[in-house]
């Protein structure tokens, strides 16, 4: 009798030891989910803000003295030709006497008589952690760079407009089915959104018609990263 005792109280604590391990096996899989879940999206916003290091830096070498804007209507149209909310239109192509941008590595010398740095330093892609891997560069019907993008066929966790900040191109981003698809180009302007006659969350007080420092998003705790 006291053997069968022994014999079920051993069965019972070998079950309530295999539901234990599969009990910690689960929750150490949703917590390592969780974990890159949230890895991944410190890496989005990492590649938010560097590419959009490189559309500022584009825009300062192929407009040094800052981004020409026309009141109303397509740059270079008479006034009211095609009103924009009574907001800034912004060029849509680069200047044809501009210098030709071959090379990523020429923003670190910059153009003109007294040539400056256009951008600090040239990141990497950050989608890809631990690797030395750059963006690909996005080139004009001329072969000029007009932007990067990430090589990552991952595909985003943003999805949303609401995800992304105000100064960019909303279609260059959201609904997106990998990384790769995220454009940054310097061409490519925040399209205005109506409301009584204003333009939410876009200003044109920054310098060459670019929203001020003080309204973008704080780089990432990365960005010195390579």
């Amino acid at each position: 009798m006291i053997r069968r005792t022994l014999a079920s109280s051993s069965g019972v604590t070998y079950i309530g030891a295999l539901v234990m391990v599969v009990i910690l096996a689960l929750m150490a899989s949703r917590t390592a989910m969780l974990w890159k879940t949230q890895m991944q999206r410190e890496r989005e916003t990492e590649l938010l803000w560097r590419g959009h290091q490189y559309m500022e830096a584009l825009r300062r070498w192929y407009w040094p003295n800052g981004v020409p804007t026309s009141p109303t209507g397509t740059a270079g149209q008479p006034q009211g030709a095609s009103p924009n909310n009574g907001y800034p239109v912004y060029p849509q192509t680069i200047p044809n006497d501009a210098p030709r941008l071959a090379d990523l590595k020429d923003l670190l010398k910059g153009t003109g008589l007294k040539p400056k740095p256009c951008i600090r330093k040239l990141y990497k892609d950050p989608m890809f952690p631990g690797k030395d891997k750059d963006f690909d560069v996005i080139k004009d019907a001329n072969q000029r760079i007009v932007g990067v993008k990430s090589t990552s066929a991952e595909k985003p966790i943003r999805q949303g407009r609401e995800n992304f900040w105000l100064d960019f191109d909303f279609a260059d981003f959201e609904g997106k089915k990998s990384y790769s698809e995220w454009e940054f180009i310097c061409i490519h302007w925040p399209k205005p959104i109506g409301t009584g006659g204003q333009v939410k969350g876009l200003s044109t007080t920054g310098p060459g018609g670019l929203p001020p420092d003080s309204e973008l998003p704080p780089a990432p705790r990365s960005q010195n990263k390579p």
